[in-house]
């Protein structure tokens, strides 16, 4: 079955000290796409980006990735700026356009077929596109697992009460959730993690994951188990696209134990404990890989093969 990933594609400038050092494509959305792709996955992007040139640049590189995707064009790429800390990470300044409507032919027949559907980030919350988005997430709610990440960005959404709002309904239609520390942080700045993802969890999903930067992620199955996820040592060169990866990785296990299609949800919640901690664990290595490395680049099946073979290596 297709995994089918909605959301948008844009272009990251990179920014360290004052002084451009990288310009790529990214967007939550896509690195979640093609890195299912690198690790064997049948995807299909479901996207938007200009005709122009940072557009052309996208489309070439999705077509080296060989990533099946539909491109609603719109007059103007979207763009992010990442500015690095001195510590690796990033913040973001956006330039977003999105009006995806959702209605070519590939992708309603690619919906059609899907075992899983992901969507997340402003994809899911930046309007006018964001409308169509849920109502068709909602859609396959039951015929296909769905996942989501929030990935919040209060640069561009900064209603905190409506953005929370959303995402309140999209965790309510979804299988499979993943956030970040600071995306809880910014939601509900006054509450525990832990109580945050109890509540997440009560409201529908069957799995929510939460990562922690450098500490252990957290990863809830009912609202009263709440485990750590171990974290993996490495050099940092850039944390861009590390949470993209694990998403990634997360689903690609899930999807290969049988996590997908009419199915899915119920074979989610009959895996064992041991088997979702050892898709955590790769998940972790893969946004490790990633954190090694500038940009946005998620590894393929041989790269994390190698690292699972080498252990501590990772």
């Amino acid at each position: 079955m297709t995994v089918v990933v909605i959301g948008e594609s844009l272009f990251d400038i990179v920014v360290r000290d004052g002084v451009e050092i990288g310009a790529t494509p990214g967007g939550s959305p896509m690195n979640v796409a093609v890195g299912l792709a690198r690790l064997g996955h049948d995807v299909h992007l479901a996207t938007q980006f200009g005709d122009d040139a940072y557009g052309s640049a996208i489309a070439g590189y999705l077509a080296k990735e060989a990533l099946v995707y539909t491109n609603e064009v719109t007059d103007q790429t979207s763009r992010a700026t990442a500015t690095l800390t001195d510590k690796g990470a990033a913040d973001y300044d956006f330039d977003i356009t999105w009006d995806l409507q959702l209605q070519t032919p590939g992708i309603c027949a690619a919906l059609e077929t899907a075992g899983l559907v992901h969507t997340g980030s402003l994809g899911a919350h930046h309007q006018p596109g964001s409308t169509q988005v849920f109502r068709e997430v909602a859609a396959r709610s039951g015929s296909a697992v769905v996942s989501y990440d929030p990935n919040c960005r209060p640069s561009i959404l900064p209603d905190r009460a409506r953005f929370r709002k959303e995402v309140e309904e999209f965790i309510r239609i979804s299988d499979v959730v993943k956030a970040s520390e600071e995306d809880l942080a910014w939601l509900y700045p006054d509450a525990e993690l832990a109580d945050v993802m109890a509540a997440w969890v009560k409201g529908g999903p069957g799995l929510v994951v939460v990562t922690c930067g450098g500490k252990p992620a957290l990863a809830a199955r009912t609202p009263k188990e709440i485990r750590e996820v171990a974290t993996v040592p490495v050099g940092v060169e850039d944390t861009i696209g590390a949470g993209d990866s694990f998403m990634a990785a997360l689903l690609s296990g899930l999807v290969k134990a049988g996590v997908s299609g009419p199915h899915g949800r119920e074979t989610l919640d009959s895996l064992s404990m041991a088997d979702v901690d050892e898709v955590l664990r790769v998940a972790a290595i893969a946004a490790s890989i990633t954190c090694s490395r500038r940009g946005a680049n998620p590894p393929n099946s041989d790269e994390l093969q190698a690292a699972l073979r080498e252990g501590s290596g990772w």
